[in-house]
């Protein structure tokens, strides 16, 4: 016996009622074949244009952080800790830089703590060299003085200093004798003249 017409149309369309109750709705689709479109239970909280709050599984692209507007896919990294461009990377493709402690303040480490692409902060320096990072007359800047010490950092003691040459002054009069001598940066040196005229 075959089924009345009207019984037919009413059992299919309680079959498709009860299927569509059953499931969920999936992302509406793009006729120009780009990525599926946002949908009802997909929202873009922050608007920047990419959706990340809700239902976004079916989303080709969704935003990592839906709260802050700079941070979703295509945003351009910046040296923040923090992943701008949701491809699950922090900081990538930034210059890293080490940074060394700087325990004396003059601007100059000695010996590297780590590597950034942010400003090296307070206590640290971006700047290597220091020879003596306890004492801040000490650095790669500074100008060398005739002390017997390497001011700046170069591996030299008083170099690049106009210096005096002083010979033997045995009887102390002022007048050096004539043979060996010495050069030094200092004016006077004890026990010598800077002349050979005695």
């Amino acid at each position: 016996m075959e089924c009345p017409t009207s019984f037919r149309l009413f059992a299919a369309l309680l079959l498709c009622g009860l299927s569509a109750c059953g499931g969920s709705t999936p992302p509406p689709s793009n006729d120009a074949g780009g990525p599926p479109l946002p949908s009802v239970d997909c929202l873009d909280a922050d608007g920047d244009g990419v959706p990340g709050t809700g239902a976004c599984a079916g989303m080709l692209q969704t935003d990592c952080a839906d709260a802050d507007p700079a941070i979703h896919p295509g945003a351009p990294e910046v040296c923040n800790g923090a992943d701008d461009n949701c491809n699950g990377q922090m900081d990538e493709g930034l210059e890293e830089r080490p940074y060394y402690r700087d325990q004396d303040g003059d601007g100059y480490g000695s010996v590297q703590v780590g590597a950034g692409c942010a400003l090296a902060a307070e206590g640290y320096s971006l700047q290597a060299g220091d020879c003596d990072d306890l004492n801040s007359a000490r650095s790669p800047a500074a100008a060398e003085a005739c002390n017997a010490v390497d001011d700046d950092c170069d591996g030299t003691v008083d170099d690049g200093l106009p210096v005096n040459t002083f010979y033997v002054d045995a009887d102390g009069d002022g007048f050096g004798a004539a043979g060996p001598s010495v050069q030094d940066c200092k004016p006077s040196l004890p026990g010598r003249a800077p002349n050979a005229d005695d």
